[in-house]
């Protein structure tokens, strides 16, 4: 059961890095990013919070049959598409986020086709702290034609760069991870992703910010026993820590930054959807698995393969699994030890 979660775990965090703004304006993406991939941005305050258990001002998500809400907003100012001076919003079901009458929020929002209303994507609070990093909306404004580069303030490093034309983004765009490492790439076509898109694999940006307080002392609860390049010419990464958990006492080493982009997933896009089969790959360049999507939903066959090696003994487990419009239709788990089958469980059956 252990490896069976962590097999589909896998699945759905590649669906979720893929299709669904996940995070709320926090350290994980450029606000480019977030921007290239929204169909209106904007300010607006907040008239009207609509309420599931009274049912007003509610619906029911098509895709989901999840109960959700509306919030109806009165636009202050738009920054990608245009925007009516009053508008209504329905607010993602599982989207972790609350609005109050009478408050004013910067909205990403996209328009989804099943309940045909914009829905929020993420949003954040006009006070928030973190709106200084939305600059970058007024100067698209300013100067919608041209070459756009985005600067991460903790690090002053380029963190995404590409063209817009009319304020959409156009052509081969970038986008990198806060340790500086290329994370995202690929084109736009008419305002959307289109043509292979690919992820790479980065450091983590939490355990990166670790790294960089042990190596200057400044992290309580580790001891620095040793930092510096990596001299394997094999290796993948470019640093070596090696450092004691005080807590326990224990000497731990960490290998971090990649030397080269190296693919994690290759995904195909058409005017904006995922369409197509899906590449996956594990961090020494080798392909572990696909997936099929259409119209943004995994739909087909998918596979994947984990490899561990315990006590000398490799050990393959293989996930196969068939979805039907982004539902699991059919699952089969091959089990393999040195090479041969050793046995095979189908864990979901189909109806």
């Amino acid at each position: 059961m252990k490896n069976i979660l962590i097999g589909l775990f896998i699945f759905i965090n590649t669906i979720l890095s893929s299709n669904i703004l996940a995070c709320n304006f926090g350290s994980t993406h450029p606000v480019l990013w977030h921007y290239n991939q929204t169909d209106k941005v904007f300010i607006g305050t907040v008239i009207k919070v609509g309420n599931v258990q009274t049912k007003d001002f509610m619906y029911r998500e098509k895709d989901t049959n999840i109960p959700t809400y509306k919030i109806r907003f009165v636009v202050h100012e738009s920054y990608r598409g245009s925007m009516p001076d009053t508008v209504d919003i329905g607010k993602i079901a599982l989207a972790n986020i609350a609005f109050r009458e009478g408050e004013s929020y910067l909205v990403y929002a996209n328009f989804n086709i099943s309940d045909e209303l914009l829905t929020t994507a993420s949003i954040l609070h006009i006070l928030d702290d973190r709106m200084s990093r939305h600059n970058i909306l007024k100067e698209i404004k300013q100067n919608p034609n041209g070459r756009v580069v985005e600067y991460n303030s903790a690090t002053e490093e380029v963190w995404a760069e590409g063209d817009m034309e009319n304020g959409e983004p156009v052509g081969e765009w970038k986008y990198y991870e806060i340790t500086g490492e290329l994370k995202e790439n690929g084109k736009y076509k008419a305002g959307k992703r289109h043509g292979k898109w690919r992820t790479y694999f980065v450091t983590d940006a939490r355990y990166y910010s670790t790294f960089q307080a042990i190596r200057i002392g400044r992290a309580g609860r580790f001891k620095l026993v040793s930092h510096g390049e990596i001299e394997d010419a094999k290796s993948v990464y470019v640093y070596e820590m090696v450092y004691t958990d005080l807590d326990n006492n224990q000497e731990q080493m960490v290998q971090y930054l990649y030397k080269n982009p190296i693919e994690e997933t290759v995904t195909k896009f058409k005017n904006g959807t995922a369409n197509g089969k899906q590449k996956i790959y594990n961090d020494h360049g080798e392909l572990v698995g696909f997936q099929t999507f259409k119209n943004n939903f995994l739909d087909g066959k998918s596979r994947y393969m984990q490899v561990k090696t315990i006590n000398g003994i490799e050990n393959k487990t293989v996930f196969e699994s068939i979805y039907k419009n982004g539902s699991i239709y059919s699952e089969t788990v091959y089990y393999f030890e040195n090479g041969k089958l050793k046995e095979a469980e189908q864990t979901i059956k189909p109806e």
